[in-house]
């Protein structure tokens, strides 16, 4: 699980790297927001990065204008992954988002010293046929990559082949310069010394000049003078108007270094380059929304096969239900379903994960839910062979939280138990008290025994369910609505389809301009009139969604 990145300040006024750590961090001018952004292209709230299972997601506030991913403007309230080595833009700021677990090898620069050695190289006018094919075969093969690695490959192999060096690698800087991530790197002598870079040459290629290092000698860097380097070159890579890395090229001892024409040809390739890097890093953030959104049609699709009737009655139990879908597709699952004509089985959870493998541990675990409860009419009995079955099944490092009671008309009674989510609550006149959570998660099977607890249901009271998604919304201070708000709520309502309502008023007056981060899900039942034997509107097979 990734615990936290930093964003590094590629262009923009100066700020210290910023320390993404929080499950939710907000920017904008507004006093409220995390990371506070004092220019006036930065909106109130513009934009938010928050953590969803391990993962990180970047979403514009619908902002005046607007927040880019990689040259790309982002779509308002649409969430979006975050990956190592993005840019993100903020106007006037672009950001790099630095992850602690980076898939590339770090190296630190070499420090040279005196800049003055160094010449910047600008366009000469002629060009030799055979270069000018060999351009154009670089630039065909570099606009077909399609990944990040790929065309990093076919540059520095252009770069290598016509520009006399003999090593080359695509860095990507801090803005210090003093260390480097190095993307792909290639060496057509295949030396065993370690490729050291000059941090002269990173500097002048993170100005947006193609610079080379004219006399290795001058250069004092005992480092450089070991290694016997006889000449090195760097160009920069621009995505975005920013610098977003450079290539960097170097001969040594005896071997050929890169000609005036080579240079030039290098400056034509970091063009060329950065036009198809552009154009590619566009691609994956559209592939990457493609994604997000077939997985939600998926999800909703299966939402659309399971889910009951917002109202209805079950077996003499009235009840009320409605789900708002949040920003990410969620694993709640919520359901009603007849046990025998006086009882009706209730039951609310949460799959960690989200997407289709959510999706499919709830349609698991509804399914088992509906042949268990036609043979036990027992919570506890239900949840440890629940318990036993999905432990074995559920993929590692994924659980599921449930609640499961059963409402009987003829006793009013509801026995319950519970697998880790504690989200249940009876209302009244008299007050609201939430009921104690017992057990833990399924999946993780400790051997300790899930036990039913009983109490009596009173005419007017009534049970409500509800997903994590209401306590964890947070409002524009940060604070979580959290079960003291469910308390709250439930206290004015008086009936199941009010307390629906009144939840769902509460949670959207508490977020106000903050956007709904995880589905919402509440239900409430009641002991309802309907006598033994009369039609169930309802059918027998537990529905529910998710």
């Amino acid at each position: 699980m990734r615990t936290g990145f930093r964003l590094l300040v590629l262009a923009g006024p100066p700020l210290p790297p910023i320390e993404i750590t929080k499950p939710v961090t907000t920017f904008g001018k507004a006093a409220e927001c995390d990371v506070r952004l004092s220019e006036p292209t930065v909106s109130r709230r513009h934009a938010v990065i928050e953590r969803v299972d391990g993962d990180w997601y970047i979403t514009d506030f619908e902002s005046h204008n607007g927040t880019f991913l990689n040259g790309q403007k982002l779509r308002p309230r649409e969430p979006i992954p975050l990956t190592h080595g993005d840019q993100v833009r903020i106007a006037p700021w672009v950001f790099r988002a630095a992850f602690r677990d980076s898939p590339f090898q770090l190296s630190h620069t070499t420090n040279d010293g005196n800049r003055s050695m160094l010449q910047t190289l600008a366009g000469t006018e002629g060009r030799e046929r055979s270069q000018l094919r060999q351009l154009l075969a670089a630039a065909a093969a570099i606009n077909g990559a399609a990944t990040q690695a790929e065309l990093c490959d076919q540059l520095l192999r252009a770069a290598v082949s016509m520009s006399g060096f003999q090593r080359a690698a695509v860095l990507r800087h801090d803005p210090s310069a003093e260390t480097v991530e190095v993307l792909a790197h290639l060496d057509a002598k295949q030396h065993q010394a370690p490729f050291e870079y000059s941090r002269s040459l990173v500097r002048g290629a993170i100005a947006g000049s193609v610079v080379h290092l004219a006399d290795p000698q001058a250069s004092g860097s005992h480092s450089i003078v070991s290694l016997g380097i006889s000449g090195a070159l760097s160009a920069p890579l621009i995505v975005d108007g920013v610098v977003w890395g450079l290539f960097y090229l170097d001969s040594r001892g005896r071997e050929r270094s890169g000609t005036g024409e080579g240079a030039d040809a290098c400056r034509v390739l970091a063009e060329i380059a950065s036009l198809a890097l552009s154009n590619l890093m566009r691609r994956e953030v559209e592939a990457r929304y493609d994604t997000l959104r077939r997985d939600a049609e998926l999800a909703s699709g299966a939402q659309r096969l399971l889910i009951p009737p917002e109202s209805g009655v079950v077996a003499g139990v009235s009840y009320a239900l409605r789900l708002v879908p949040g920003r990410f597709v969620s694993g709640d699952l919520v359901g009603v379903c007849q046990v025998d004509e006086y009882r009706a089985a209730a039951f609310i959870g949460d799959v960690t994960g989200k997407g289709m493998g959510a999706g499919l541990v709830m349609s698991v675990i509804q399914t088992f839910l509906a042949a268990r409860l036609a043979i036990s009419n027992d919570p506890a009995a239900v949840m440890n062979d629940l318990d036993i079955f999905m432990s074995t099944r559920l993929p590692p490092g994924r659980y599921a939280s449930l609640w499961l009671g059963v409402l009987d008309v003829e006793r009013a009674t509801l026995a319950w138990t519970d697998a880790g989510h504690g989200l249940a609550f009876i209302a009244s006149s008299d007050g609201v008290r939430q009921l104690e959570c017992q057990g833990t998660w399924l999946g993780v099977h400790t051997g300790s025994p899930y036990r039913t607890a009983t109490v009596p249901i009173r005419p007017g009271e009534r049970l409500v369910l509800v997903s994590d998604g209401f306590i964890e919304q947070p409002n524009a201070a940060g604070a979580q609505f959290e079960s003291s708000g469910i308390l709250e709520t439930l206290r004015d309502a008086g009936t199941a389809q009010e307390d629906v309502q009144k939840l769902f008023e509460a949670i959207e007056r508490h977020a106000g301009t903050v956007l709904i981060r995880d589905d919402l899900t509440a239900a409430a039942f009641t002991l309802g009139s309907q006598r033994a034997g009369d039609p169930i509107r309802v059918g027998a097979e537990c529905s529910m969604l998710g």
